[in-house]
């Protein structure tokens, strides 16, 4: 399937912000509702604490999405280009509103001085899933991509650890760690 109708190319934009809506919505219930460590707010990092939750409850997401459609039409793979399905081209659009939500919210919260990295990273990653988005081409390569997310979950537990103040040589950090290593070689390399 092509994209590049003048309908087809509204309802991925809405689509799109409608997903990064719902990230800032759920940003917004997880600051009310969802309780901070007291290592996190002793050191002061409230934000980083519900920042790196959202981040992680998109890893999850994004992570399972992408291993769900290469079980539903395995041939993902096999052509990264012209490979089309709903359900990889819906996690492309889920993904693309959340790297939007966390590049106002990088903005929006932290010095740019210090987020610079970040910013450059998700300004790349909502072009590239952007042109996918809309051209319904190039999907394939985006699922390939998110399978990196896998590896995000357990980065995202190890810094969720840390601010809990968790010693490194519990047997949960530990077993974290491993978990993270093993998805690092598995899904990044």
């Amino acid at each position: 399937m092509m994209g590049g109708s003048a309908i087809s190319s509204s309802q991925d934009a809405l689509t799109v912000a409608s997903f990064a809506v719902l990230f800032k919505i759920i940003s917004m219930l997880f600051i009310k509702y969802l309780p901070v460590s007291k290592h996190a707010t002793a050191v002061g990092k409230q934000f980083r604490w519900y920042n790196i939750s959202v981040s992680l409850l998109h890893s999850l997401i994004s992570s399972i999405g992408a291993l769900y459609c290469f079980y539903l039409d395995p041939d993902l793979t096999t052509d990264i280009i012209n490979r089309y399905t709903p359900e990889a081209h819906l996690i492309a659009c889920f993904s693309t509103g959340y790297f939007i939500h966390d590049f106002f919210e990088a903005i929006q919260r932290k010095k740019i001085s210090v987020t610079w990295e970040i910013i450059i990273h998700h300004t790349v990653v909502v072009i590239c899933f952007g042109i996918s988005v809309f051209t319904h081409k190039y999907v394939g390569y985006v699922i390939v991509a998110l399978l990196c997310e896998i590896n995000s979950v357990f980065l995202h537990i190890r810094q969720i650890l840390n601010l809990c103040g968790t010693c490194q040589t519990t047997g949960v950090y530990r077993f974290n760690g491993i978990l993270n290593i093993t998805s690092y070689v598995l899904f990044r390399i």
